[in-house]
């Protein structure tokens, strides 16, 4: 049933009344001001119209035999197709009780008999208007929803095109990283400073992009919930030693420390995930440390019975303004969007909230910074 009345046609009101000489003058007064007018003569041939063809504005008598104007104003609301067209009631009852009991029912407005015709035509003008407003913005509502649907599918397509492009890209990716390093374990000491430098450039970009490629798929695999978390009792200390090893064929004149306190409990973990965080977040450090800087991996127990965990480097910061900004899909701002998919930090985060942790950074353009995040000592129940 479509209750939308094409594009500039005219208004249709129905007018229910038992008293003919009534709906007469109703029709009279409203025939002249250019709207099409539809008389019935009881609650049950009213209902019958308004199923047979909803017209844009009721005028409802409420003293009727049968079924009085509460009634058919109540069925009408009823009914979620014709719940939005409006219903002003016009009687000769006067007393606020009918009045509430009307407005109770569905009514948009109240007119007493007997009326005036300026009164009647300004009510209806008034109702047949927001009529049109709310119709209007329905549609507007259905055609944004449209589009956002085509939108939604477009980036579904989008997003599944970039995920199958980069998990292709990841063996190539892994076996060129492959390669880098035997050349820097056979020939490397062969080489001048520059073929060493170089040597290292490469494999530094290897790595970088290898961890970009498994950021996108595992954010993609978190957000869609098929990336089970494996909660079981692991070494700590195993899993950072693990993550900094994969940068120390690269880190040159930089320096990366890991302090750790002098007793230090499994921590129940997925290994995999964790080890991930840690590279993302020492391989961010290591782009922005100074050339002979220090990057420091520390872990402490908190107070809230939690680990705590933070990579401290002391490069170039990040302004307060956009500590949560980076942590978002995408979200790139400063000097730590260099050579950067935006989905690193993405990860982190959607891994560690998965742990039942939090995570952020502390720092200062100018300072360094010290990116943090929390795992329950306490395993979590998922």
């Amino acid at each position: 049933m479509n209750l939308i009345p094409p594009e500039g046609a005219t208004p249709t009101i129905l007018m229910v009344d038992d008293v003919p000489e009534n709906l007469k003058l109703l029709a009279r007064i409203l025939s002249r001001e250019g709207y099409k007018v539809r008389p019935v003569s009881s609650g049950a041939h009213a209902l019958r119209a308004i199923e047979i063809a909803p017209p844009d504005l009721i005028l409802l008598d409420i003293t009727m035999p049968d079924m009085d104007g509460y009634a058919v104003c109540a069925r009408l609301k009823s009914d979620a197709k014709l719940a939005t067209v409006p219903v002003i009631f016009l009687s000769a009852l006067s007393d606020p009780e009918a009045k509430v009991r009307a407005f109770q029912s569905g009514g948009v407005d109240y007119i007493t008999k007997p009326f005036q015709a300026e009164e009647v035509l300004a009510r209806v003008e008034c109702q047949l208007k927001l009529r049109g407003l709310q119709l209007s913005l329905e549609k507007r509502n259905r055609e944004l929803a449209d589009v956002n649907r085509q939108l939604n599918e477009a980036s579904l397509m989008r997003d599944n095109l970039v995920q199958m492009i980069v998990h292709d890209m990841r063996s190539p990716l892994t076996v060129q990283m492959g390669f880098l390093d035997v050349l820097m374990e056979t020939v490397s000491a062969s080489l001048d400073d520059t073929g060493r430098s170089c040597l290292a450039a490469a494999r530094q970009s290897s790595v970088r992009l290898v961890n970009m490629v498994n950021s996108m798929l595992d954010v993609n695999r978190l957000e869609s919930g098929n990336l089970p978390v494996c909660l079981t009792p692991n070494p700590l200390k195993a899993i950072l030693a693990e993550a900094m090893a994969l940068y120390r064929p690269i880190l040159e004149q930089r320096q990366l420390v890991l302090e750790l306190p002098e007793t230090l409990e499994p921590v129940h973990c997925d290994a995999y995930l964790i080890r991930r965080v840690m590279e993302n977040l020492i391989g961010n450090a290591l782009r922005f440390t100074n050339p002979d800087g220090v990057i420091r991996v520390a872990v402490s127990v908190g107070e809230a019975n939690e680990f705590l965990i933070k990579v401290i480097d002391d490069g170039v910061g990040i302004a307060p303004a956009h500590h949560g900004i980076i942590f978002e899909k995408f979200g790139q701002v400063g000097p730590h969007t260099k050579n950067s998919s935006g989905m690193g930090l993405t990860f982190c985060r959607l891994a560690i909230e998965a742990h039942g942790g939090r995570i952020g950074v502390d720092s200062e353009l100018g300072k360094g910074s010290t990116f943090w995040f929390t795992l329950p000592r306490d395993p979590v129940t998922q």
